[in-house]
């Protein structure tokens, strides 16, 4: 039996599918390595000898995930996610689904793929071991996956599709019967980064030291560390402004975001969710969260794998 594994490597965050909803799992795409066990054993991957506190820091956008180590290792946390308590201690066969942006799908499609490719891998991850073979990866576009998991809904129609996510902000349109137009796909460099960063450098300039996490508890709602009103105006007024700016942005670019549902995805634009239903500039919205694209790859790749008799 092989498992199959459902993993977004994105930029800001990795994202992968547990067995059921409630073991989902989304951590920072980033990590501290270390020759020595460290203090702390929360998120604690160990692979060839090496400790990797996993979801530590966050690196630099990769344009080519399959230059270094760093994905694959970012990977092995959501495999053993996956296989869970139910792992035994013999070594399993599995099978990854991954995405790549639309922009670069075709071009790195194949390289992405065999470099996931490998036998006889052994980790540790949260105490527990496992050994694990990749049989095979799988590797879907970005953005359209996910939103083929709501395809029946807007099959007969046009609509948008924006993807927002850490460092880039990517658009493209879906024709009728659920045809991508491969013509109309970009890619930004407009991500909620880029928010976080300008919203950092007003508060510095008033001594104030903010960090992304409490400005994504803002921006959705709650204020766990009772900021100060100011700074939370503050945070609002940017990020509505951030919104404001990416939609005549899109328009600029000849996309139509009046008349043609818009389908928002991922992490980035639940934050934005509610600056967006706010605009004016916009029509019928509707949003998909975080796991969106791990659900179309789970989709799509169920689908290739039953045609292939697995």
């Amino acid at each position: 039996m092989k498992h199959l594994i459902c993993v977004d490597n994105g930029n800001k965050c990795h994202k992968a599918l547990g067995r059921n909803e409630e073991s989902n799992i989304c951590y920072s795409t980033g990590y501290i390595e270390s020759e020595f066990e460290p203090i702390s054993k929360e998120n604690l991957l160990i692979y060839n000898g090496k400790f990797y506190s996993i979801g530590t820091g966050r690196f630099s956008t990769i344009f080519n995930k399959a230059q270094d180590e760093r994905s694959f290792i970012l990977t092995l946390p959501a495999v053993g996610n996956y296989l869970g308590e139910q792992y035994t201690s013999d070594t399993t066969n599995i099978i990854l689904a991954v995405g790549l942006p639309i922009a670069t799908f075709g071009k790195l499609k194949e390289e992405f793929r065999r470099y996931f490719l490998r036998d006889n891998i052994n980790f540790c991850w949260n105490g527990k071991e496992y050994k694990v073979n990749i049989k095979d990866c799988l590797v879907f576009p970005q953005g359209y996956s996910a939103f083929l998991t709501i395809y029946n809904d807007f099959k007969d129609i046009q609509v948008l599709c924006c993807d927002i996510g850490g460092y880039t902000v990517d658009i493209f349109n879906v024709n009728k019967g659920g045809k991508l137009d491969i013509a109309s796909a970009i890619s930004l460099n407009r991500g909620v980064i880029k928010l976080f960063r300008n919203i950092q450098q007003e508060l510095i300039k008033q001594d104030i030291r903010i960090t992304e996490e409490q400005i994504e508890e803002v921006l959705k709602g709650s204020n766990p560390v009772m900021l100060d009103e100011t700074i939370v105006s503050l945070i609002n007024s940017k990020a509505k402004q951030y919104t404001e700016n990416l939609i005549d942005e899109l328009r600029e670019f000849g996309y139509e975001t009046r008349i043609n549902p818009i389908i928002f995805v991922g992490g980035g634009a639940m934050l934005l969710k509610r600056f967006i239903e706010q605009s004016n500039k916009v029509g019928y919205v509707e949003f998909l969260d975080q796991y969106a694209n791990c659900r179309g790859y789970q989709l799509l790749a169920r689908k290739a794998l039953s045609m292939k008799g697995e």
